[in-house]
């Protein structure tokens, strides 16, 4: 019997490192489930990678339990792991984009100082959906709709067509150890409260709403570059 999850996961990554074999990667690593899910199917494939998590300490003990997590799975595996500290637990406000800022500015330096070529992350469906509705909201233009288009080329997302519930299968088939961020359980920002109270809402309204969303956005991004290239030719 296939065990939940397994087929799916690995075959994404398979089909990833299909087109691009030879590369050295840099992998985003939390220690939540879908970055730890991400770190092993790329060990199961023997692909050359190397892990940074980023310690912004605003859990305490659970950001350090976090790290030590990440940093005994690559010892027990045998993979380089980069270790960064950012204590933002001062800040007031603007936590999440200054965590996103000093996370891919780490990410980068890494890359400089180690010849890493590609930086991975675990971002899977839900999140781009996530991210849709949350431009949409606030007002974006095409180019903030395309999710689909990733702003850096040399950032790659190889679960971008995965649903979270994929990654939860394998890591419970492969008894995977993981973290769970108490904070993404509560409504305090507004990501949390679209995924906590808004879409359970519209997945009941309209069931298949990942396949249809996943639509959408592939429709806005084929028409954002069909745009750019017609602005490209009048110039």
């Amino acid at each position: 019997m296939k065990q939940p999850g397994k087929h799916s996961v690995l075959q994404s990554i398979r089909d990833f490192l299909s087109g691009c074999p030879n590369n050295k990667f840099l992998v985003a690593v939390s220690g939540g489930l879908d970055s730890m899910v991400l770190a092993d199917a790329l060990l199961k494939h023997t692909a050359d990678f190397a892990i940074a998590h980023c310690n912004f300490h605003l859990r305490r003990k659970d950001s350090d339990e976090d790290q030590k997590l990440v940093e005994d799975w690559a010892a027990s595996h045998g993979i380089v792991c980069h270790i960064g500290h950012f204590p933002l637990s001062d800040l007031k406000s603007g936590i999440q984009e200054s965590a996103r800022n000093a996370r891919y500015q780490f990410f980068e330096e890494l890359k400089a100082q180690y010849g890493y070529e590609i930086l991975l992350t675990a971002h899977h469906s839900d999140d781009l959906q996530e991210t849709f509705i949350l431009n949409l909201i606030r007002g974006a233009g095409l180019r903030g709709l395309d999710v689909l288009s990733s702003t850096d080329k040399y950032s790659l997302r190889p679960f971008r067509d995965l649903q979270k519930k994929e990654n939860l299968g394998y890591a419970r088939a492969q008894g995977l150890r993981r973290r769970e961020d108490a904070s993404n359980l509560k409504d305090d920002y507004a990501r949390n409260k679209l995924r906590n109270q808004v879409f359970p809402i519209l997945r009941e309204i309209k069931p298949g709403l990942g396949s249809s969303m996943l639509q959408t956005m592939e429709l806005i991004s084929e028409w954002r570059m069909y745009m750019d290239q017609r602005l490209s030719l009048w110039k």
